[in-house]
């Protein structure tokens, strides 16, 4: 879950820090705070992903990155 999320939100300009540490990979320290994100990001986080989370909360494939990019796109708009 945690990779998707990261990757999307990094990929589509909400967040103001870095994901990555410098051999390219995922950091596992990171800790994300309302101000780290842009307009877009604390709006996505408000009401986006709450609503995939319910959905995997619902035993939905986590997989399913729909919900997060059709809100992203949303919000975009």
């Amino acid at each position: 879950m945690t990779t998707v999320w990261k990757g999307s939100i990094t990929i589509n300009w909400c967040s103001t820090k870095k994901f990555k540490s410098g051999d390219g990979s995922l950091r596992e320290d990171l800790v994300l705070r309302s101000t780290d994100l842009t307009d877009v990001g604390n709006e996505f986080f408000g009401e986006v992903f709450p609503k995939w989370s319910a959905h995997i909360d619902r035993g939905g494939d986590i997989q399913m990155t729909t919900i997060l990019l059709n809100g992203l796109n949303k919000l975009q708009m």
